[in-house]
């Protein structure tokens, strides 16, 4: 059993704040020492951390009441709590929507004053600004979806990106580029469920992405998830700091959002600390890691 001071220290929330949740009927069964202090008990703990995620996700007291007084009638009233909770949800979701616009912006303002600040640093410190009338501008990166022509090219950046990895993990990666390596584009370009992106500088393809909708379906552990996987991308060695990986990720976030897609992932190995920086920069945040030690 707990003190209101222990659960306070636990949780975060102050005493007060403990009591109102009593008082407003969130907790309402909390059990009183023979003198009259309250004791929380690990149920009390649980119930409090659903409490806190409703309510810091936007459901107000009185609904989180009324879901707690449903939870106490027992089990003639699951659908009036799944109805609750799905509404909630969905509520959620549409702020995390709503969210994420006003992150992508930031985003963009963010790269864009860098740049800026980056120009500004040269200038002050004597080196050329390449955005001044004497450089000419640089050309912009065009994206498309690949055509079966550019595949050969595309294997020769593929090649580059599989190269970069004999050297980054070469227990892992086996070197040079073998036949069913080759090949593979080939099977990606006729699965229904993936796409190809390539990106151009003067007529020539120098960046590729291979696009790959996946579908999770339910387990007991997690719920579906439904999403547009990057699995594979990368920029030509003698054309990367020349926007063409913007352009791409521009151009797939575009494309993602034309198809509905409410998640865009990727995944990287971690000694590519440049990629790393890259898409974060981009807007990219890391939602699971792996790890290794030696025995």
């Amino acid at each position: 059993m707990y003190s209101i001071q222990d659960v306070s220290s636990r949780t975060g929330l102050s005493a007060h704040t403990l009591r109102y949740y009593e008082k407003e009927g969130l907790l309402p069964e909390v059990e009183r020492t023979p003198g009259g202090f309250r004791q929380y008990s690990d149920a009390d703990l649980e119930r409090l951390g659903l409490i806190c995620c409703l309510k810091n996700t936007g459901m107000s007291i009185q609904e989180i009441a009324r879901f707690v007084q449903l939870t106490r009638e027992g089990d003639r009233t699951l659908e009036e709590r799944v109805e609750l909770l799905h509404a909630h949800r969905e509520q959620v979701l549409a702020r995390m929507a709503e969210m994420q616009k006003h992150l992508d912006k930031v985003t963009w303002k963010l790269n864009f004053f860098s740049e800026k600040y980056r120009a500004y640093e040269a200038k002050t410190n004597g080196v050329p600004d390449e955005s001044s009338e004497s450089v000419p501008a640089r050309a912009a990166a065009e994206v498309r979806f690949a055509r079966e022509e550019d595949l050969a090219r595309v294997n020769e950046l593929r090649r580059q990106v599989n190269d970069l990895h004999v050297a980054g993990k070469p227990e892992v990666f086996k070197p040079g580029f073998c036949d069913e390596l080759r090949d593979y584009i080939y099977a990606i370009w006729e699965d229904p469920r993936k796409e190809i992106v390539v990106a151009g500088l003067d007529g020539r393809v120098c960046g590729f992405a291979v696009l790959n909708h996946i579908v999770r379906p339910e387990n007991p552990f997690m719920f579906e998830r439904d999403y547009l996987d990057i699995d594979e991308f990368g920029v030509d060695e003698d054309s990367r700091r020349k926007g063409v990986a913007s352009a791409m990720v521009s151009f797939i976030r575009d494309y993602a959002r034309q198809k509905g897609f409410r998640r865009l992932e990727l995944n990287m190995w971690e000694f590519n600390r440049g990629a790393l920086a890259f898409y974060e920069a981009a807007g990219f945040t890391t939602y699971r890691r792996y790890m290794e030690i030696n025995p």
